[in-house]
């Protein structure tokens, strides 16, 4: 989500000094999407950005905002 949010859009060409799993970064823009952080194109939603700048995982921000919402 961070990498979302500073401007890298396609995650899995970026040069990793020790990269992870092809099906682990799959998963988690899979979840990152699921979650509403990502439209269906993996752009970064405005929900996306704001779940970025808290420093908590993806699910706690997401359920943090929408309690904010509720």
């Amino acid at each position: 989500l961070t990498l979302k949010a500073i401007g890298f859009n396609n995650i899995l060409s970026l040069d990793f000094m020790d990269p992870p799993p092809v099906d682990s970064l799959v998963n988690a823009l899979e979840h990152l999407y699921f979650l509403s952080a990502l439209d269906q194109d993996g752009v970064l939603t405005s929900l996306g950005g704001r779940m970025s700048q808290l420093p908590v995982s993806p699910n706690e921000s997401r359920s943090i905002l929408t309690a904010l919402e509720l």
